[in-house]
């Protein structure tokens, strides 16, 4: 191979002792891409190569050598003469989405400029790094909701907030919002359902900005568009049980089984405009509360632990916003303040989700911030200048007030559950009434004279039953260690069982009414996620009590039904509910345990069993789903069957 032409005069700003003597080497190919080679991986030289295409930065994937040296392909080389304009005849078989995307991805073989590598090789570099760091946890075997030729699936790729390039531009992103009176109907449906239970957004405040992006979308902050698709995807789940999508929502005419397909679709968008809006460094509210609406919705459709760095990133934005300051900022009126502060009650009302599902992390720290917590009123009562008294009972927020009470006495909880103390039974009856006193604080709230159905007049009572999951989910955390008589017999208690038995019972029966009550249509969405994962402990945590002691608790035969109801609905999500799809099985099986008459126990293997199952249980109440041993039981069961 001939030497290199470079000369000593096209290298005299940077000549040093240590570069003159690699001139003298003779130059070689380069064995690796340019991601490979800084990343330090097998590269297999092809263009792109099998590495580049694993980590979905096919663009990036370049080689470069120097000047001069032959023996490399036209398409892996770089010409050192100033970027040119594409010709009239390149520039007609490029389409509209690539015609975007003409600033953003430069072609291989077009010439660039010495600048342009150097930017494409540190964006490169970043994407490696950050790629895994932030990447949310995917399913390899679960379906792709885009085809696979969509331009938006492999512009958004998975590596967000990183994406790979190249990126959609702000034309091609409006191009995905649905027709004005179908945004009108989906943001309805969101404030009408879902944001009672969830109420970090200002109404009057959101429907101004959003007559503002109908007037003119050319104009709109990325930002508040991410915020604009997260609405449209979490009003549309309202939608997930409706039969067939309206035409205008899905042209394709989809079914409700496909719906799961558009809400993807419409929070994929949300994730391309916070990252194209470069939102690690520039950020604003409405990156905030997409933020929120995005986490919420991962953790009730797929799982709280898949939202888990994404809240962490929510944490420190809103810290940077000042959402958790005592008093009001300079610049900030009484309004804009508020609107923090409802953000902030949201963090920490997710944050309570993740409490349950990570043992090892403290975040007692946080419920120790001080904060000013927002007020308990209606969007009516804010003005700018000032906050009214409520103008109605319950408000708009106090299901949120009481989910910061909740966070607040669930940090309590999980930090003395996981001292040494846990066996501590004054801690466990203080525990307790703290709990029922919440419990009665929502019914007096919610409930019409004590009656266990809330007002027909409004929907934000039907958040009350949402409340109540995380109030049994907490019994049977306090409880549970006092009801292994078999695991530990001194500290056994039998009122322990049978709060545990009652809670569980109550967490499937929650678990009917988000199924069949009518007026709940719309959250049943919810039961893809945190709602029947606590269903699941509660119905493990049943069938490990009747189990054993089936003779001797009154009522065994109604709560025998209770479960094989539950095991009946968990079914019925198994293709909606990846949790249900995992805890179905384990769920058959006990069924088939609880009729002796249909499965006989030897006598040697029945305590080995439950205290196997007992083992199963305690370890069920603290992992997230992605880590529990669904299939724990085939192995029992194979030997002792």
């Amino acid at each position: 191979m001939p030497r290199s032409s470079i000369t000593p005069t096209s290298t005299s700003s940077r000549t040093s002792e240590g570069i003159v003597k690699t001139y003298k080497r003779r130059p070689r190919k380069p064995i690796s891409c340019e991601p490979c080679r800084h990343s330090k991986l097998r590269c297999d030289r092809q263009k792109p190569c099998v590495s580049c295409i694993r980590r979905k930065c096919v663009d990036s994937c370049i080689y470069e050598r120097p000047s001069g040296t032959p023996g490399l392909p036209e398409s892996a080389s770089t010409s050192p003469q100033p970027q040119t304009e594409r010709s009239t005849t390149e520039g007609a078989h490029v389409t509209p989405i690539a015609e975007g995307l003409a600033d953003i991805a430069v072609a291989p073989k077009e010439p660039v400029n010495s600048a342009s590598a150097d930017l494409r090789e540190r964006h490169a570099l970043t994407h490696e790094r950050w790629e895994e760091v932030l990447q949310r946890p995917m399913n390899s075997e679960e379906p792709s909701a885009f085809a696979a030729d969509d331009v938006v699936s492999r512009a958004a790729g998975i590596c967000f907030p990183f994406p790979s390039e190249p990126q959609l531009s702000t034309s091609d992103i409006l191009a995905l919002v649905p027709p004005p009176q179908s945004c009108d109907y989906l943001i309805s449906q969101f404030f009408m359902y879902m944001s009672q239970f969830f109420p970090i957004l200002h109404g009057p405040t959101f429907q101004k900005e959003y007559a503002s992006f109908v007037g003119n979308p050319s104009t709109v902050d990325l930002s508040w568009l991410a915020l604009f698709f997260m609405l449209l995807s979490i009003g549309l789940h309202t939608l997930d049980y409706d039969g067939a999508l309206p035409a205008d929502i899905s042209p394709n005419g989809s079914s409700l089984q496909d719906s799961n397909m558009t809400t993807r679709r419409y929070r994929e968008a949300a994730m391309m405009c916070l990252s194209k809006d470069q939102f690690l460094t520039r950020y604003r509210l409405s990156t905030l509360q997409a933020l929120l609406l995005i986490v919420y919705e991962i953790c009730h459709e797929e799982g709280v632990e898949r939202g888990w760095t994404l809240l962490g990133i929510a944490l420190n934005i809103s810290i940077a916003l000042h959402c958790n300051a005592e008093s009001a900022p300079p610049g900030l009126n009484c309004l804009e303040m508020e609107r923090r502060r409802r953000c902030w009650a949201g963090l920490l009302s997710l944050y309570a989700y993740q409490m349950v599902s990570y043992p090892g992390v403290d975040m007692l720290f946080l419920s120790n911030v001080t904060a000013t917590m927002p007020a308990d009123v209606n969007d009516i009562d804010i003005r700018e200048d000032s906050i009214s008294q409520p103008s109605s009972r319950p408000t708009q927020m106090s299901v949120m007030i009481f989910k910061i009470r909740l966070f607040q006495l669930s940090s309590k909880i999980c930090r003395h559950l996981k001292g040494p103390n846990k066996f501590d039974e004054r801690m466990r009856d203080q525990f307790d009434a703290e709990i029922a006193e919440e419990q009665r604080q929502w019914d007096a709230t919610f409930l019409i004279n004590d009656e266990e159905v809330p007002s027909l007049l409004d929907y934000s009572g039907f958040a009350h039953w949402s409340l109540q999951f995380h109030g049994h989910h907490l019994y049977l955390l306090i409880h549970q260690p006092f009801c292994r008589p078999r695991a530990n017999s001194t500290c056994f208690r039998q009122q322990s069982r049978a709060k545990c038995i009652t809670s569980g019972a109550a967490l499937l029966e929650l678990h009917r009414r988000f199924w069949e009550v009518p007026r709940l249509r719309p959250c049943r969405w919810t039961m893809h996620g945190l709602h029947s994962f606590y269903a699941v402990h509660g119905a493990v945590a049943l069938a490990s009590c009747l189990l054993e002691e089936e003779p001797h608790i009154s009522g065994a035969s109604q709560y025998r039904d209770t479960f094989i109801a539950t095991v009946n609905r968990v079914e019925k999500l198994q293709h909606r509910s990846r949790i249900c799809f995992k805890a179905f099985p384990i769920l058959s099986q006990l069924q088939t345990l609880l009729f002796p008459e249909q499965y006989k126990w030897p006598n040697q293997a029945n305590s080995t069993f439950l205290e196997t199952l007992d083992t199963w249980v305690d370890n069920l109440q603290w992992l997230n789903p992605n880590t529990v041993d669904w299939n724990f039981l085939d192995g029992v069961l194979g030997e002792n069957g």
